[in-house]
């Protein structure tokens, strides 16, 4: 599966949109071979209260940050 999506197009789009959600401040994730393989929230559980992280999956990295807005706009990227 990761062989057939590592040179199309939809792969270069969805990690363009990563890309664009973390703005400016985010490092470049546009790497020749790197497949975004899956995303998601995941709650990272604190003392206060559960907070939420979003996630992608690459085949050669992980990368998360802050939810700012849902699908649209993300902080504090972490590779």
């Amino acid at each position: 599966m990761v062989d057939r999506l590592v040179n199309s197009e939809a792969n270069a789009r969805r990690i363009a949109m990563v890309e664009n959600c973390f703005g400016s401040s985010g490092q470049p994730l546009a790497e020749q071979g790197r497949v975004l393989v899956g995303e998601g929230v995941l709650t990272k559980m604190c003392r206060k209260k559960p907070k939420a992280r979003q996630f992608f999956l690459f085949n050669d990295i992980l990368v998360y940050g802050n939810i700012v807005i849902n699908k649209k706009k993300y902080n504090k990227q972490h590779v």
